[in-house]
């Protein structure tokens, strides 16, 4: 589902969630990093705030987007895998891969709200499986954030159905971008843990404090450059 050439922007993030996050390295048994790795996880960060304040415009979001969207669908499937309905997980896996893993943001979005009506139909069948609390505890209510975030962040304009301000479009923009964040982190985290397995068991908590930072830093400023780049108003870099 993931294609490596995409994977650059998470690859930073990873990077500092492991070099500068003291949590991690105590829940891992491993003494609190030195002044070295300090410098060289906030060198991480500035590189990942740095690729992020470069999505200036809409065409920007179309990778990690797709990266997200691949990650999210491959946790939805595994958890039907682990809950014994391997012919329903086998079907939405062929589904998803022959159709949308690679192309679905190539798609005419103008008029979708939500973004696609696979996601939505996945997401009600998974919550039929695995049952609310499930949902929640794998992060996979992020389908929703992520099924109705995306027209609107691909649309900062708007389209001939809806019009948003700038306001209104931060609203989906900033808790999409962090649910990206996550998501993507989760698949470069466990792409990375094939061949290192040992980071494997923290994936999760790399990719929530990634998530974290970009929300915490640039989510918002990067969402007003976008809108405001769209609607042909005045922006100041930052």
């Amino acid at each position: 589902m993931f294609s490596k050439t995409t994977f650059a922007p998470y690859v930073v993030s990873i990077l500092f969630a492991f070099t500068a996050h003291t949590a991690i390295a105590s829940e891992m048994g491993a003494p609190t990093p030195s002044n070295q790795e300090e410098a060289e996880g906030q060198q991480n960060a500035d590189a990942l705030l740095k690729e992020l304040k470069a999505v200036k415009s809409v065409e920007n979001l179309h990778a990690p987007i797709q990266i997200a969207l691949n990650q999210i669908v491959a946790e939805g499937i595994a958890e039907l895998n682990k809950a014994g309905q391997t012919e329903m997980a086998q079907k939405f896996e062929s589904e998803w891969n022959q159709n949308f893993s690679e192309t679905l943001l190539n798609r005419d979005l103008g008029d979708h709200k939500p973004l696609n009506e696979w996601l939505g139909y996945f997401c009600k069948a998974l919550k039929a499986q695995l049952g609310v609390e499930k949902m929640k505890a794998t992060r996979l209510y992020d389908l929703m954030v992520l099924n109705f975030g995306i027209p609107v962040a691909l649309n900062p304009q708007g389209n001939e159905l809806e019009s948003w301000d700038k306001l209104e479009y931060s609203k989906h923009f900033v808790p999409l971008f962090g649910t990206m964040t996550y998501w993507g982190s989760m698949g470069v985290c466990l792409y990375i843990a094939q061949t290192q397995a040992q980071i494997k068991p923290f994936c999760k908590k790399a990719a929530a404090f990634a998530e974290k930072l970009v929300v915490a830093t640039v989510a918002l400023k990067v969402s007003d450059m976008v809108y405001d780049k769209a609607n042909n108003a005045s922006y100041a870099a930052y």
